[in-house]
Order: C-alpha cells, then structure tokens, then sequence
C-alpha cells in the first residue's frame, strides 16, 4: 500500500488544480523557500482528518483556503483528493484504490468523501486506524514535530507508540463502554431508588385498597337507601302541588264570574257620563261665552296695530350718496380709449419680439450645423493617426514574434537532439538489464500461510472462548443483583417485631419460603393463605422466646407450629377427580416438607384452585362452604370475595430466589471452565503467534529483495517510457515551432505593406476652414441673442401697463354696476311700502267689524249656560250609586286574588323543593325524576341490606375482571381475531350474575321508610367512621403493582448490560496491554539500533515510567552520545537532540512500519556526516514504506526515486518539474 496520487484545489497556495503523481521508494519535493512545498504536507495531514488549525500553521481552518492575490480573486472552497494504492488489501475495504477527499466551503460547511461516497470523518479515521496513521499523525513529521517529540512529557511518548501499534481503535471502544457505564450507573441508581420507593408505597396502598371496597359497599347501601327516600319524598310533593292545582281551578271560575259583573255596571257607568257630557249645554255656553269674549278683544287690539304699521309705511325711502350714473359712464369711456392704445403698442412691441427670436433660431442652428461639421472633420483626422499608429505597432509586434519562433524552433530542435540521445541511453539499460530474474519465495510464503491458518483458528478459538467468559460473567453478575434485589424486596416488606422475634426464636423460616408452587397458581395460593404466607414456622418450645422479644417493637409477627422442617418437598395431596376440568384441591398444587403437611392441611383446608371466575362460582354454588382461588390472585366464597395484592407475594419472590442461586452456582462453574479454557487458548495463540512472526519476517526479507528488483525493473520501464515520451513531445516541438516560424513571416510582410500604403494620407486644410467658419457664425449667434433680449424686455413693460389699466377701467364697470343695483332696490321698496300699507287699512276695518258681531253673539250663549246647570244635577246623582257597586266588586275579587297568590306562592314552594330533589338527584345518583320513581319510588320493593352488600362486592369483582381482560385485548396485537379466553370468562361471569339475581327474590320486600333512613343514617356513620376514602386506590394499588414488577424487569435488564460492558472493557484493556507490550519491546529493540548508528559509540534506551502498570505507563527517552555523561534530552546540543527525537522516530517507523511518512525538512538541521547516517536508515525505510520529503539538501535528492520541482508565480504554488531517474545500484 502506498500514496498514488495526490489533488490539491484551492488549498493555501495552490490556487488551481494540481495533480502529483507518487511511486513506491523515496520522492523528494524541493523548490526555493515560500514556493509552498510545506503546504503538501498540510494537504496530507488535512484530508486524512487533521482538526487542529494550528498544526495547519494557520488561525483558523478557513485559512486553508486560497485567500486570492492582487492578479487573482479568492475562491470559496479548498478540495483536497488522496488516491492509495491498496493491492494488498491492508485497508478493510473492497477496493483496490481508495481516494479519500475533505472539501472545505468558505461558509464553514465541510464534507468528506471514500471513493466519491459521502461519509464522516469517523468513518476515515476507523478506515485508517489499523495502518498506524491515527489522529496524532505520527507518519507526519512536519516543521516543529520534532521539538514537540523533544518537549513530549512520558504519557505523549506513550500515545505515539500506541498509534504505532494501531491500538486507538480499541481504546475508542473502551471510551465508548465507560460513558455507556457512566450512564448505566445513573439509570441504575434512579431505579433502586425508584423500587425501594414503591415498596414502600404497596402496603398503604393496599390498606387503602381495602377501605376502598368497603367504602364501595356502604356507599351502594347508601345510594340505595337515599334515592329509595328521595323519590318517597317527591311522590309527597307530586300529591301536594295536585292538590293545589285542583284549589287554583275552583278561584279562576269565581274570579271570571266577578270580572264579569264588573263589567257591565262599569258599562252602565260610562253610558250615564256619555249621556251628562251630550247633555252639558250649560258648559258648552259657558264656553263659547269665553271664547266669544276673547276673540273679540284680540280682533280689536289686531285693527289698531294695522294702523300703526300702515302709518309707518307711509314714509318716503332715501335715496343712494355719490357720482351719478352719466358721470360714471363718461369716465368709463376716457379710460377705454387709453385701453385700446396700449393694446396697439403691446401688439407692435410683440411682433419685433417674434421677429428678433426667430433670427436667433436661425443663427443657432447654422452655428450647430458648422459644429458637427467640425467635429466630423476631427473624428476623421483622429481615425487616421489612430490607425497608422496601430500599423506601426502591428508591424513591430509581427517581427518580434518572428524573433521568439525562431528562437523557440532552435530551442526545440536542441532538445530534440537530447530528448533521442536519452531513449537510446535508456533502451540499451533497459537491453542490458532484461535478463535479470528475480526468485520468488514461494516456501517462506507457503509456510507462512499455514502457520497464519494454524494463528487465526487459534485466534478465533480464543475468541470464542472470552465470549464464553463474557457470557458467563455477565450470568453469574446479573444472578448475584437479581439475588440482592429479592433479597431486599423481602426484607422491605418485614417489620421490626418479625424481626425482633426471628433473632430470639431461631424460626426455619417464614411458611412461604419453604413449600413449591406451580407457576400457574402462585398467586392464587399466595391469597389463599393471606397473611399466614408470611408465618414463620418455629418450634413449640421456641414461642415464648420469640413472644418476649416482640414486645417493645411495632409490626404484627404470625407463626405455624412445627416439629423439625426436612429439606425434601413431597406434595402434599393427590389430584382428585372434580366435575368440572381445571378444577383441584388447593393441597393438591403445593410440595412442602412432611413436618408441615398439617399446617398446610389446616390452612388451606376446603380450599380451591379454579382457572377462571366463573368456575369458581360454579363450585361455590355446589360446595357452600368452599374458599376457591382464581389464577390471577382473586379468592371467592360464598359470601366474601376478595381481588389484587396486598403487597409483595412472597411464594413468587421466594420461588425466583431460588431460581437465582441456582442461576448463579451454574454461572460461577461455567464461568471457572470459560476462564481455564481461555487461559489455554491464550497459551496456543502465543505459540502460533511466535511461530507465524518468524515466518512473517522471512517472508519479509524475501518480499523485499523481490520488490527491490521489481521496483529496480518498474524505473527503468518508467525512464524508457518517460524518454520515450520526451522524445515525442520535442518532435511536436520543433514541427509547431517551424509552423510559428512561417505564419510570423507571413504576419511580418502583410503589416509591412499595410503601413506604406497608408503613411502619407493625412490632411487638415478641410478641418482649419471648418473652424474659422464656425467662429463667424457663433459671432453672429451671440448678436442675435443680445438683440432678442432687448426686444423681450420692451414687450414686458408694454404689457404690464395694458395689465394695470385693463384692471383699473373692469374695477369702474364693476362700480357703475353696483351703483345702479342700489337704485332699482330702492324703488322697488318704496312700490311694496304703498302695497302695504293699502292692506293694513284693509285689515283694520275688517276688525272693527268682526268686533261687534262677536259681543252679539256672546250674548246669546251666556242665556244658555243658565237654561243647563239644571239637568246635570239630576246626572251626578245617578252616577254616585253605580260607582259605589263597582268598588264592592273590586274589593271582593282584590281578596280572591290574594287567595290565589298565596296558594300560588305555596305551589311555588313545593315545585322548588321538587326541583331542588331533582337537581339532588341528578347529581348525587345521576337519575332523572322518572328514573328516580320508577326504579326506587315507595311501589317499589327494598332489597334485603346484606344481599345488597353481596352485589356490591360481585360488581367490584366483574368490573376488576372486566378490566384486567381489556389491558390483554390491548396488550394482543391489532388484527387478530382469535377468541379470547377473558372475553368467554366475563360472559359467563355475566350469566352467572343474572342466574344468581334470579332465586334471590326472597330478599326483597315493601318499602318503609322508617327503616331506609335508619339502613341510610347507619351507612353513613359506617362511612363516616372510616375516615378519609381513596376512591382511585384500586386502581392505582394495580397500576403501583405492575408498574413495580416492570421495574423490577428493567433493572434485571439494566445489571446484565453492565455485566456485558464491564467484560468489555476488560477485554480492551488486556488487549491494549498486550498490544502495548509487544510494541514497545520492538521499538526498543529498534531504538538501541538506531541510536547506536546515528550515534556512534553512544547508547539510547527507552524506559517504561511504571512497569507495572502496563495500561497507563508513560515512556521516558535516556540518550548518552558517545564521550559525554549525560542522558536527559534537554542537556543535549540542538542538533543531537533533533537527531535523537529522529532516532526515536525512526525506531518506531520500522518496529511497526506504516504504508508511507512525510518528512518535512527533517534534515535541515543535521551536518553532512549526520546527513549520510540519517540517509543510509532512509534508504532501509524504503524498503518497507513509501516516502515523501520536503527539503534542500542535495543530498537527500540523489537519493530520491522521483523529484518534484514547485514554484510560487503572483502568489500561486505550481508543480512545474518531475524527474524519474533509475536508483544506482
């Protein structure tokens, strides 16, 4: 594996796209200081993934990027592409070639590429981390590389090594299992915590449980009684407001009778008072009397104002002051005569206006005719001296190219000459050498393939064994948590007295810890026995030890009796036949010792194990007295029942402790054999190991004597090629060159003739006659504007004196106008006075007249009020009485109506109070009226309160089971359709119900209410002496439960992951231990060599900081040069300490050796015998890696199997030499 090619775009200085092409051996990159050789350097160590803008040299990493030049604008992207050779296959990738690009945008976006696929620079880093070119870059030794090996401390020497020994991916691994571990640790303590707490929470809850269902018992007897006694009392106030409807019917009818004879004597009234006011002619005289009377008095006050105002309009009107109205005319004629004169001189003054303007006009025009003209005239003459220099320029420019093509044609032709005296001395090396063969070593390469065979099963058998290991560890870890954790599950449910009374009476046991159940009837046995689960079982003499002890402690302590507890469980009964299939005595499903077979007996006798609800009820029916237990814990009789968990269920817990130890027995052997047979295998991989490096560095040493030849053979093929190719490149040279050479000539001759038949055409006679003809006209131009400026100031003053006296003679006739307005209006206002004042005498004669009549007849009608007041006396009278009939009737139907008001106030009442019971019962029980009476009214029968209190229970018992079968219908998968067990088990639960409410009519009876309310006030002292009520705790007591065994699940889960992940990281450890180990001992080894050839006489060791820890060691570097006793680097002179950090360098580079280095100015400081030492290691190097040196040194160039020459032009890198030479042998 090695570099092939290298593309740089827009990187630093290299502006353009540039290629260098790379071979296997040493290539050497010169070229004078700043041409940009280092940024090669910078573009290898980019794309692999450098981070560190500082080891870019730059400030930050957009400072890759070309930054432009005074000739070049800046680009907005760096694109770097490295092209590796990877025959071999030492990349773990399918590709024979792998081009690896990083593309960097100016915005900051940045994307990296394998073969063109987008990728990530993890993806590069895992791709390159088994080569020994890892995130330190130790095969990149650029400028200020070795003063940072100088200056390393221990632990950077370390990770140099470690590099080298491609272990960074490993401790990626470990980095990645402790922040995993980091995270488990949290999540593990969060849990712990988590279940201590809902343990703690369970009892309660389940006490709250408990409260719970009696509550819901006293509440059912409640509601049953209270809406019994609330629809009593609605049907009273149903009865009642009847009652008063009827009452509300007969008060109508009388007060309609009532109303009606109030109206007719209000009838009769109202004709007698019609019949006064027509008759009332005493009033309607004495009326027209007044109005006569007052008529008469304004009709004479009226005639005497007409005569006043007929007086005052007699008077003569004033006539208007001022000139009279001839006068006024004759002015208005003087002034429009003056008018008309000043109109003709304004007109005369116009017309010399337009004239003088008009010759302006003529004059401008002419002189812009002479200037385009004239400027037409220079555009010429310009064009032409324009043109006849360009001819002269063309003609020298056509002999200068003459010049350069010629001297390109003998350039070309002399190397030509060169380029074929090359090709031939390169065709006879390459004649000379094509005999050599080279020996393959096919017995190193066969056997080195087997005992690799032989390593890699080897390998692979250890491999499996260590996950054994990690397996079995990881059971016993995940055994021994799960063991703790039941461990303390049952010691939070235990108390202090049942702790006190353990100490003192030495008990075997609690009961539930040493019988066997099935799985399938744990929790049914585990609520048959109820609290007696948790008795311990001690013997007789030892109760009165444990009973003493008990006494200063809290907690409840239960105990069984027994005589000597054996360790073999033998069951306890044979299965015996039942009529229904599932069915069986609770006995016959628990496996206990002998000595206990009498408690158990005792215990569980006449109990019953049933698979569903409705069995159970089936054999409770048969068997009156029997207890039966249901898979999912619910225990039934025939008047009790019971549901859910009272807290931990100790025969599961003591059954998966049991699992757990022999779980972590199992666990603990697998785990001793898994680690015997890994120490073994390690011990065979040892051995195939040593075996298969011998045969490796065999195999190596007769590789590389085949890839010197071979690479010997490649030069000299690539040095014919090359010459070759020169050789065809002069060739085309000389025949371009030859063709410049005749087009120059051409080009020469044209311009030569151009430029003759042009020179002598100028004349400027035309353009001088032009100028002086415009200077004329623009003087006469300038007179024509000094005359019109004249001839517009005269027209302005005659026309503003028209102006003036044109406003002056319309203000007169404006004045005139308004004069003779004023005397038509006087007039016309002296006409109307005279119309006026004939009318106000009119009117005052009229008056008079009206007068007298009016006092005649005023007269006549004072004659007939007095006839009137007769007759109207004999009315009133009348009148009086029917009046005093009407108030009798009022008052009479006044007090019908406050009757009904009462009785409605009443009614009112009693349909609020129904309401109020309505709303009462609406809310409370959730019943409407109808439903209230119907279902509880007094017609009703009473249920018995005991068998009410038994459905109570068996409805909390179907709706626990009804919900327990909907989270399975939940928890089954969508689309299924199969029959569910639940669903069967409730419906026959449901028939159960209905078949049992049948035969219970015997306890209902008729109602009565003195017994409801004392059944209602008695449950509600029950519920009140309960306290406060839960009503969720049922729910919340399942919900706290499964939630609990989840956790419990997922803390398992959470152990056995750190199990796996503590086996993981000591994996890696051993690993990098190993693989540090072996490393080190070879660097060493390599480094004593090494420092003894750059230092002759000297001695340079490498020393670990602590040995016995092989996982976090550092590295020290103990140098002595020949004559001098010292060996701390830092006391050493510049150049031996650069030496000794290369001879550190170096040892590494061919203990673990990578596919190539890049060595920039390395050299620079050493002398020229240090020079030769340093080169002859390079030239071993090449042997195994590729490399590529920056430097000066010429020396270092003689060595090299290719030459790249760079240059810097305005500020851009270019590659513009490349030499490939044959290596002397």
């Amino acid at each position: 594996m090695y570099v092939k090619s290298l593309t740089l775009r827009g990187f630093k200085s290299f502006a353009s796209a540039t290629t260098l092409q790379f071979t296997p051996g040493i290539i050497c990159v010169v070229g004078p200081n700043g041409s940009g050789k280092s940024n090669i350097v910078d573009a290898l160590a980019w794309v692999m993934g450098e981070q560190g803008a500082k080891n870019l040299r730059g400030g930050s990493m957009a400072d890759v990027i070309f930054a432009g030049t005074s000739s070049r604008a800046s680009l907005g992207r760096a694109e770097v592409a490295l092209t590796i050779d990877n025959t071999n296959g030492e990349l773990p990738i399918d590709y024979s070639e792998v081009t690896i690009s990083r593309t960097l945008f100016r915005q900051g976006g940045s994307e990296y590429a394998i073969n063109g696929t987008p990728c990530r620079l993890l993806d590069i880093q895992e791709l390159l981390s088994d080569t020994g070119m890892g995130r330190n870059m130790h095969v990149i030794i650029g400028q200020g590389k070795l003063d940072q090996v100088l200056s390393a401390d221990p632990s950077q020497r370390r990770a140099l090594i470690e590099e080298a020994a491609g272990v960074l991916k490993h401790q990626r691994r470990k980095e990645r299992a402790l922040r995993k571990l980091e995270g488990l640790e949290d999540k593990l303590s969060r849990l712990s915590d988590l279940t201590q707490e809902i343990q703690k929470q369970l009892g309660p809850l389940a006490r709250q449980a408990k409260t719970a269902r009696r509550a819901a018992v006293l509440q059912a007897q409640a509601r049953d009684a209270g809406c019994r006694i609330l629809a009593d009392d609605l049907q009273q106030l149903r009865l009642q407001l009847a009652r008063y409807q009827e009452s509300e019917q007969t008060l109508s009818l009388r007060r309609e009778e009532l109303a009606t004879q109030l109206i007719k004597q209000r009838e009769k009234l109202e004709k007698l008072n019609a019949d006064a006011q027509q008759g009332d002619l005493a009033g309607r005289a004495a009326n027209l009397w007044q109005q006569l009377t007052t008529l008469t008095e304004r009709l004479r006050a009226l005639g005497a104002l007409a005569g006043e105002r007929a007086a005052s309009l007699s008077k003569p009107e004033p006539v208007p002051s001022g000139p009279s109205v001839a006068e006024r005319q004759k002015h208005l004629a003087r002034l429009q005569s003056e008018l008309a004169a000043k109109d003709e001189e304004a007109l005369a003054r116009r017309k010399q206006c337009d004239a003088a303007q008009a010759a302006r006009e003529e004059s401008t025009r002419k002189v812009g005719e002479l200037t385009r003209q004239a400027q037409e005239l220079r555009e010429e003459v310009q064009q032409k001296t324009q043109k006849s220099a360009r001819l002269e320029r063309e003609l020298e420019t056509a002999k200068a190219r003459l010049e350069a093509a010629r001297s390109r044609l003998k350039r070309a032709e002399s190397s030509a000459e060169a380029a074929r005296e090359k090709l031939s001395a390169a065709r006879a090396e390459q004649a000379a050498h094509q005999e050599e063969t080279v020996e393959a070593g096919t017995d190193a390469a066969s056997r080195y393939r087997e005992l690799s065979e032989v390593e890699n099963e080897a390998r692979s058998q250890l491999e499996k064994a260590r996950d054994q290991l990690r397996e079995s560890e990881a059971k016993a870890v995940a055994a021994a948590e799960s063991e703790t954790s039941l461990r303390q599950v049952l010691a939070a449910s235990s108390n202090q007295a049942q702790n006190a009374f353990t100490q003192a009476a030495k008990p075997d046991g609690e009961l539930a810890s040493l019988i066997s159940v099935s799985d399938r009837w744990e929790k049914a046995i585990a609520a048959l026995l109820g609290s007696s689960g948790a008795a311990l079982v001690v013997e007789a003499s030892q109760v009165d030890a444990g009973l003493g002890a008990v006494k200063d402690n809290t907690g409840i302590v239960s105990w069984v009796l027994s005589e000597g507890v054996q360790e073999q469980r033998i069951p306890l009964g044979e299965v015996q036949n039942t009529e229904k299939e599932g069915v069986l005595p609770a006995t016959a499903a628990v496996q206990a010792p002998r000595a206990l077979h009498a408690v158990l007996k005792a215990l569980l006798a006449k109990s019953y194990l049933a698979p569903d609800l409705a069995a159970a009820r089936t054999l409770v029916a048969k068997i009156p007295q029997a207890r039966v237990g249901v898979v999912d814990g619910t225990v039934i009789s025939k008047y009790l029942g019971s549901t859910g968990s009272g807290g931990v269920n100790r025969i599961q817990v003591e059954r998966q402790l049991r699992l757990a130890r022999q779980g972590a027995v199992q666990a603990q052997e697998q785990t001793e054999k898994a680690r015997s047979q890994v120490e073994t295998n390690t011990q065979e991989l040892s051995q195939a190991a040593a075996a298969s490096a011998q045969a490796l560095k065999t195999l190596r040493a007769a590789d590389a004597q085949a890839a010197a030849q071979a690479q010997k053979r490649a030069l000299r093929e690539a040095a014919v090629q090359g010459a070759e190719s020169e050789a065809q490149r002069a060739a085309s040279e000389v025949a371009q060159a030859q063709k410049d050479v005749d087009s120059c000539s051409q080009q020469v001759t044209a311009a030569e003739k151009a430029y003759s038949e042009f020179a002598g055409s100028e004349d400027l006679a035309p353009l001088q006659a032009a100028e002086q003809a415009l200077e004329k006209a623009r003087a006469t131009d300038l007179a024509a504007r000094e005359k019109e400026a004249e001839t517009h100031l005269a027209l302005a003053a005659a026309t503003q004196i028209t102006t003036n006296l044109r406003d002056r003679f319309q203000g007169e006739v404006k004045s005139l106008e308004r004069f003779q307005l004023r005397l038509a209006a006087s007039k016309q206002r002296e006409i109307k006075h005279a119309q006026d004042a004939q009318r106000m005498l009119q009117v005052a004669s009229w008056c008079e007249v009206f007068a007298r009549q009016g006092a005649q007849v005023a007269q006549v009608a004072k004659t007939w009020r007095e006839s009137a007041d007769a007759a109207r006396e004999a009315s009133s009278q009348a009148a009086q009485q029917l009046r005093k009939e009407i108030d009798r009737l009022n008052k009479e139907l006044a007090e019908l109506n406050d009757l009904s008001r009462r009785d409605e106030v009443a009614a009112a009442e009693y349909r609020v109070r129904a309401e109020q019971l309505t709303q009462q019962a609406q809310e409370r029980y959730a019943l409407s009226e109808e439903e209230l009476i119907a279902s509880f009214g007094p017609q009703q029968l009473a249920p018995d309160p005991d068998f009410l209190a038994r459905k109570a229970a068996n409805a909390q018992a179907a709706a626990a089971t009804a919900s327990k079968a909907e989270e399975a219908d939940r928890d089954e998968p969508e689309g299924e359709e199969t029959p569910s067990p639940d669903k069967g088990q409730e419906e026959t639960e449901n028939n159960g119900q209905e078949s049992a409410i049948e035969p219970e009519e015997g306890h209902w009876r008729p109602y009565d209410r003195a017994e409801q309310s004392a059944l209602l006030e008695k449950a509600n002292r029950a519920i009140s002496r309960l306290g406060k009520v839960n009503p969720l705790a049922l729910e919340e007591h399942s919900a706290l439960e499964k939630r609990f065994e989840f956790l419990m699940g997922q803390l398992k889960d959470l152990r056995t992951s750190k199990a796996d992940l503590l086996v993981v990281v000591r994996e890696v450890d051993n690993r990098v231990r190993e693989a540090f180990e072996q490393a080190f001992t070879d660097i060493s080894r390599e480094f004593t060599e090494v420092f003894a050839r750059l230092f002759p006489g000297g001695t340079g060791s490498l020393k670990l900081t602590d040995s016995s820890d092989m996982l976090t060691t550092g590295v020290e570097v103990n140098a002595r040069p020949a004559g001098k006793n010292v060996q701390r680097l830092s006391l050493l002179s510049g150049g031996e300490r650069s030496l000794a950090a290369l001879a550190f360098l170096i040892a590494i580079f061919k203990a673990r050796p990578s596919p190539f280095y890049i060595l920039d100015e390395v050299e620079a400081a050493l002398d020229d015998l240090n020079l030769s030492r340093m080169l002859e290691l390079f030239k071993q190097l090449r042997e195994v890696s590729q490399m590529i040196i920056i430097t000066h040194q010429k020396r270092t160039m003689e060595v090299a199997d290719v030459l790249y020459g760079v240059t810097m032009r305005d500020g851009v890198s270019r590659v513009i030499s490349q030499r490939v030479e044959p290596v002397d042998s």
